[in-house]
């Protein structure tokens, strides 16, 4: 899974955060990023499922859900 993050405000360099929750919301993974950039999220270790990544950029927070297949 490819991430990119951009941030509502004019800067580029933001630091942000990238989390994969489980279904019940437990963190499996986390990595900090800036905005500048996109970064890969190899969920191959993990089960078939669903998962949910959180992008937190200081105090916004995104949410988005990932479907994976066997």
């Amino acid at each position: 899974v490819t991430v990119a993050i951009s941030s509502a405000s004019d800067k580029t360099d933001e630091q942000a955060t990238v989390y994969v929750l489980d279904n019940t919301g437990k963190m499996l993974y986390s990595q900090k990023q800036t905005t500048a950039s996109p970064s890969q999220l190899d969920l191959s270790a993990y089960s078939a499922g669903i998962y949910y990544i959180k992008v937190a950029i200081g105090k916004e927070e995104l949410f988005y859900k990932v479907t994976k297949a066997k």
